[in-house]
């Protein structure tokens, strides 16, 4: 018979160090023993796949397992995650996001000046045969020098919602090359602003500090 030698393990390059980690940390907006609010830095994937380099969850482990990811922002995306400390909460922030009782507002800057001043995207898309649904309410905060500045209401959580939904119509965000932005080197202008949820029977909301490059665009467009 032939021996089967044991494969040796790959050790996956790491290209991140505690020099993230303490990135990370000094953007925690708030941390208790169940979970964290991350404003989360242009750069950093949620959390490992191809071509990651660099992910919150991995970086935030570094030295211990006490955080788990109950949802995904892009690497692109700036803004609030929240990042669950034990598992009963993994779990239980996981169900809260498919049932939808965890609200999340975005800002955005779009090309051009969008019609309607408030209004409702609502999408279906074939995904492995299934139809899915994508939805989201939008209002304008200002309109001026063919840009407009948005605050959203994202209903579903797709990947890639807002960037591509406002491609579809003809908006894509400023600084998205991915979506149609050929025009603007800016960094994506595109801002996970706000999150509320119920824990402890209490409401808890959360919001973003406004990260340089957007403001730089706000100043700039507006």
């Amino acid at each position: 018979y032939t021996e089967l030698k044991p494969k040796k393990a790959v050790r996956k390059k790491i290209f991140f160090s505690t020099n993230d980690f303490y990135e990370l940390k000094k953007n925690f907006i708030f941390e208790c023993e169940d979970y964290c609010i991350l404003n989360k830095p242009y750069g950093y994937a949620s959390q490992d796949g191809l071509k990651v380099k660099k992910n919150v969850i991995d970086i935030l482990n570094l030295n211990s397992k006490d955080y788990y990811i109950v949802h995904r922002l892009d690497k692109e995306t700036s803004g609030l995650m929240l990042i669950a400390k034990n598992r009963y909460y993994a779990k239980k922030f996981s169900e809260m996001f498919k049932l939808r009782e965890i609200k999340k507002k975005y800002l955005a800057i779009l090309n051009g000046k969008i019609k309607k001043n408030k209004g409702e995207l609502h999408t279906k898309d074939k995904l492995n045969g299934k139809e899915i649904v994508s939805k989201l309410n939008f209002e304008v905060i200002s309109k001026r020098n063919n840009f407009s500045y948005l605050e959203i209401d994202l209903i579903t959580g797709r990947k890639h919602q807002i960037r591509k939904q406002f491609f579809d119509i003809g908006h894509p965000v400023v600084g998205d090359t991915k979506y149609g932005d050929k025009n603007n080197k800016n960094l994506l202008c595109l801002l996970s602003y706000e999150i509320e949820f119920k824990y402890n029977n209490k409401i808890k909301k959360y919001k973003a500090t406004i990260p340089k490059h957007f403001k730089t665009c706000l100043e700039k467009f507006f």
